[in-house]
């Protein structure tokens, strides 16, 4: 299923207080046709190869793409290629089944 940029994620809720983790927490989220237009940490074992908004996700979310800025150019990742997506949400709370 395709979200829209600016859809909650499944199974997490934002909580309010955004600087509640002096830190960023950063989780594994393997449904990647939920983070279009999230901002992500793209790894490959234990290396952040890439930090971004994804801008595309395939059909079957196994790739996304990574919009492009200032210093990178848009790139594809796909989760063959051993590549996992990483969020941060501001104050992450899971939700019960």
């Amino acid at each position: 299923m395709a979200h829209s940029p600016g859809d909650e994620l499944p199974l997490i809720e934002y909580c309010a207080g955004a600087g509640a983790f002096p830190a960023r927490r950063w989780i594994r989220y393997d449904d990647w046709s939920c983070v279009l237009g999230q901002e992500v940490e793209i790894r490959r074992g234990p290396k952040t190869v890439r930090r971004g908004r994804v801008d595309m996700v395939s059909e079957d979310s196994s790739i996304v793409w990574i919009a492009g800025d200032h210093a990178q150019a848009r790139a594809l990742y796909m989760k063959d290629d051993g590549y996992e997506a990483w969020v941060s949400p501001p104050c992450i709370q899971t939700m019960g089944p």
